[in-house]
């Protein structure tokens, strides 16, 4: 990519000179021009001219950050490498990058999970440090970057107990405090100040925070959508023990809500979950599988979630001794979301099941490249 840098200190005392430098500037193209100088005087000229510009400051770049800037335009815009030409000066370059600049096109390039999290870590860890004179970066991608963070940390670290008689003392504690209610409430209420995009879902997080506080069982929807996006971020992750183990306790979560919805279950003397009119506990998924698909007949898609259930109980992670592979997941991550929307039926909680699924997992790096564009021709 061909790159200009005007350094506009340079030649606004002189009107001539200027004038001369405006109207050079103006038959220039180059993919893109990297000016500093007055904002005034930037503003006089950038109007007129044809290549896309980046105003950077009053100040010239130091070489190590210009270096960051032009490999991180070129990368954005698909391109292997730059050349750099100055405006009347001296051509010194550096290859010294700047770690910001670096953190945001090592995110770019991440194939993996686990390269994502520690680039997106980075990323957070140096956006206040570097390219202060281009303030448009950090207000318009921290917000992204802090959302993603928390909902790393989210993906990584919540469990949750799912009986309904347990939501106000486990589940909604789970969601607050120094877990994840305070940080995603937190997080999400500062950042969608200054970015609409997670307007959408704060609302959903302060719903289903009313719904906990007054034993709602649509606030179990909520992890219902939660646990799928565990399990298919576990997937990614090549965890499949985990990824099972979740899908699975989306099954058993949307079986509880619907049988609880209909009135077919209920807590027992003990605190436990009973059939009505059945003095014993439910011990397992498997009753509450059996007694579905005794009132719903659907044979593909039962043979698909027992089959879930007996991978589940061959794992490590439950009774036995069986490492999965990745086969059969694709087919059974699709046949629990088809289940789950059968069970959801009314179309409020419906609705919130669908804006959790979609909502609360990390903004893509298509985004996240999108938004860096837009900050750096928009500062």
């Amino acid at each position: 990519m061909e790159m200009l840098c005007v350094n506009l200190n340079r030649f606004y005392n002189d009107a001539d000179v200027f004038e001369i430098l405006e109207e050079d500037l103006k038959s220039k193209v180059v993919d893109f021009i990297i000016i500093n100088g007055d904002r005034d005087v930037y503003n006089e000229i950038a109007c007129f001219l044809i290549s896309p510009k980046i105003y950077v400051g009053f100040s010239p770049l130091n070489k190590s950050d210009l270096n960051g800037l032009c490999l991180l335009l070129s990368h954005l815009n698909g391109s292997s490498g730059y050349n750099l030409n100055f405006y009347e000066e001296d051509n010194i370059q550096t290859k010294e990058q700047n770690p910001l600049a670096a953190s945001f096109i090592d995110y770019l390039e991440s194939k993996d999970i686990e390269s994502v999290m520690y680039n997106t870590r980075e990323i957070q860890k140096n956006i206040s440090l570097y390219y202060s004179s281009i303030p448009s970066i950090e207000k318009t991608l921290r917000p992204y970057i802090d959302y993603n963070i928390v909902i790393f940390s989210l993906y990584k670290t919540s469990i949750g107990i799912c009986r309904y008689n347990e939501m106000e003392k486990d589940l909604y504690r789970s969601l607050r405090n120094a877990t994840i209610s305070n940080r995603l409430n937190v997080a999400l209420c500062d950042a969608y100040k200054n970015c609409p995009d997670l307007f959408g879902i704060v609302k959903c997080i302060e719903n289903y925070i009313i719904m906990v506080k007054t034993n709602n069982i649509d606030a179990l929807t909520f992890y219902v959508a939660l646990f799928l996006n565990l399990s298919l971020f576990n997937k990614n992750r090549n965890e499949y023990s985990i990824a099972y183990l979740y899908l699975q306790r989306a099954v058993e979560t949307a079986l509880i809500y619907h049988f609880l919805d209909n009135d077919i279950i209920e807590v027992n003397d003990y605190g436990g979950l009973s059939f009505k009119g059945d003095v014993n506990e439910i011990h397992g998924v498997g009753e509450l599988i059996k007694e579905f698909f005794a009132r719903s007949k659907d044979n593909d898609l039962s043979k698909k979630i027992w089959k879930l259930n007996s991978l589940r109980n061959k794992m490590l992670l439950a009774h036995g001794y069986y490492t999965p592979s990745g086969v059969d997941y694709d087919d059974l991550y699709c046949a629990v979301k088809e289940f789950v929307l059968n069970i959801i039926s009314s179309e409020e909680p419906k609705a919130f099941y669908e804006k959790i699924l979609n909502g609360l997992k990390p903004i893509g790096k298509e985004k996240i490249k999108k938004e860096l564009s837009f900050a750096l021709l928009n500062n």
